[in-house]
């Protein structure tokens, strides 16, 4: 598998808020990846550089996370 299929969007792209009398920046970590979004991301990509050498990686979130 090549690990080059999974391009990511980093460092997440910053999003001003319209509200009234108030600078409010909103960094959209749902955007950095189209199917792997969100922080999970940042801990994955990680292990997406060593697919090539590895027949099989898992990982796993802990109590109350949804990472699958």
């Amino acid at each position: 598998m090549d690990s080059n299929q999974f391009p990511s969007n980093l460092p997440s792209p910053l999003q001003k808020l319209p509200i009234e009398g108030m600078d409010l920046w909103m960094k959209r970590d749902d955007l950095i990846h189209p199917i792997i979004s969100g922080n999970k991301w940042r801990k994955l990509k990680g292990f997406f550089r060593e697919i090539d050498r590895s027949k099989t990686i898992i990982t796993f979130g802990g109590a109350y996370s949804n990472h699958l």
